[in-house]
């Protein structure tokens, strides 16, 4: 398992790292032991959690109530947890769905 994503009980960790007002929405590599994630939204007002949980709705298909930013919620630093029965196999989903 890659060094930004831990499983635990329920569901998957994700330690990202976000980058705001970007050209367009990507995954952008590592920075350090994160995953770099570019939105176009801007930090105001919750409009890049929303832009970056959308993101992660629409490149995981996974509905949005199953995605929390569990710490960092005023930071670019971020954990975020996507609840899943099967965290072991969503895991390798997300990995390959997002690894850069």
């Amino acid at each position: 398992m890659v060094e930004w994503m831990r499983q635990r009980e329920g569901g998957i960790e994700l330690r990202l790292r976000l980058a705001p007002r970007a050209s367009r929405n990507r995954v952008a590599g590592l920075y350090g032991d994160r995953l770099k994630i570019q939105l176009t939204a801007p930090p105001v007002g919750g409009a890049a959690n929303s832009a970056l949980i959308a993101f992660l709705s629409q490149a995981l298909r996974v509905p949005r109530r199953d995605i929390a930013i569990v710490a960092g919620v005023k930071d670019r630093s971020k954990i975020v947890l996507l609840s899943c029965s099967d965290p072991a196999a969503k895991a390798a989903e997300i990995e390959r769905v997002l690894a850069p």
